[in-house]
C-alpha cells in the first residue's frame, strides 16, 4: 500500500512487481484524477499529515528511503522514534484546524501532500478528533488549500469499505468509530467535486484516493 501511495505522488519510477505484489493484498480501490505527475527532479518536500499513525510513519520511511525531503505533521508537533535524517522535519499540524493547515500548505512550498490522518475509534463528537472533523471536513479543507496553493498532487488514504454502505464491515466501523465511514465517503466525494472544477486540472493539479483494506505490520506475503 505504501508503495502505491508514493507511486501516486510520482516521486520515483514505478514500483517493481515485487513491491506491487506486496502492496496489493492491502489495496481495495485506487482512483486518480489529474494526469500531470510530479517531476522526479522536484525536490520540494512532501507533507505527510497524520505522520504519527502507522500509515503515516510508513509513508515517511518510504519517502526517506527514496531520498525525498519530507515534513511530518502531528497534532502535538512531536514524533516519537522519528527517523534520523536531515531530509525530515517534524512540525505541529492539526487537520481539524484550518489555521494550522494553512501554515503548512502554502503556495509553491510543497511537491505533494499525503493525507494519512484518520479519527480515532471513539464516538464523543465533542472531541476534536471526531470522524466528521478529521475524515470529512479536514479532507475538504486540505483539498481546498492544495488547490489554492497549487500543490501538484494530494494523496488521500481512505478505506476500502466506503463503497459498500450496506456491508457488515461498513456498518460495524461506522458504529464503532462515530460515523467514520460516512465521513470518509463524504470527504472523498467533496474532494472529487473540488478537483473537477473548471481550471483545476489545467493547472496540472491532481489527486489520488487510496482505499486500503485492513492493514498489518507483518512482512508482506504476496497476493
Amino acid at each position: 500500500m505504501i508503495a502505491l501511495v508514493a507511486f501516486a505522488l510520482a516521486l520515483r519510477a514505478p514500483p517493481s512487481r515485487r513491491e506491487l505484489l506486496g502492496a496489493a493484498a492491502a489495496i481495495g480501490t485506487l482512483t486518480t484524477r489529474g494526469l500531470p505527475a510530479i517531476a522526479a527532479a522536484d525536490q520540494r518536500p512532501v507533507l505527510v499529515l497524520g505522520a504519527g499513525g502507522g500509515t503515516g510513519r510508513e509513508c515517511l520511511k518510504y519517502l526517506l528511503a527514496q531520498k525525498r525531503p519530507c515534513i511530518a505533521a502531528t497534532r502535538t508537533g512531536e514524533l516519537a522514534d522519528a527517523p534520523t535524517s536531515s531530509l525530515l522535519r517534524v512540525v505541529q499540524g492539526d487537520v481539524t484546524s484550518i489555521a494550522s493547515m494553512s501554515a503548512l500548505i502554502t503556495p509553491g512550498s510543497l511537491a505533494g501532500v499525503i493525507y494519512a490522518a484518520s479519527a480515532s475509534r471513539q464516538t464523543d463528537a465533542k472531541k476534536a478528533s471526531n470522524a466528521k472533523a478529521v475524515d470529512e471536513i479536514g479532507v475538504v479543507e486540505c483539498a481546498k488549500l492544495c488547490i489554492a496553493s497549487e500543490v501538484p498532487r494530494l494523496v488521500l488514504v481512505s478505506s476500502g469499505g466506503v463503497s459498500k454502505p450496506a456491508s457488515a464491515v461498513y456498518i460495524f466501523l461506522n458504529v464503532a468509530a462515530g460515523g467514520i465511514m460516512d465521513a470518509k465517503i463524504s470527504g472523498e466525494n467533496q474532494l472529487r467535486r473540488l478537483y473537477a472544477a473548471s481550471g483545476v486540472a489545467e493547472k496540472g493539479l491532481g489527486y489520488t484516493v487510496v482505499r486500503p483494506g485492513g492493514l498489518v505490520n507483518d512482512a508482506p506475503l504476496g497476493v
